[in-house]
């Protein structure tokens, strides 16, 4: 079942925020100075609800095992967006959880599409022996 995790909020790219983000992950040299990375939203799933909600059952680990993005329109800087982000538990009979994240112009114009899904991993299964 796929439901709201946070109610959609809007958000602004700000350059700085992009231009560290290309630095972190390499893409510094590769991106025009305008470019948002496709996959910057990422940093939007660092707020607490969306962390409390992976955490998952005590001593289990989130642990990321597939990133697919949907790219419709690129993101630019100081272009006002609407994210929402929905948590989707259908294949936790698997142990896994999924989280998609859509990304849309203020105006409901869709932009990208963003699906994470985190494989819980019990603490004790993954300490070294």
């Amino acid at each position: 079942m796929t439901s709201p995790l946070l109610a959609p909020f809007p958000v602004v790219i700000d350059r700085d925020a992009a231009e560290a983000f290309a630095r972190a992950v390499s893409l510094d040299d590769t991106l025009p100075p305008t470019a948002v990375a496709d996959t910057f939203p990422l940093v939007w799933l660092a707020c607490p609800s969306v962390i409390e909600a992976l955490e998952g059952a005590p001593g289990e680990l989130p642990v990321l095992v597939s990133h697919a993005v949907t790219v419709i329109a690129p993101l630019a800087v100081a272009v006002p967006y609407q994210v929402s982000i929905f948590i989707d538990r259908t294949i936790a009979n698997e142990g896994r959880v999924a989280l998609n994240l859509d990304i849309d112009r203020a105006d409901g114009t869709p932009v990208a599409r963003h699906r994470l899904v985190y494989q819980l991993v019990a603490l004790a299964a993954a300490a070294p022996t």
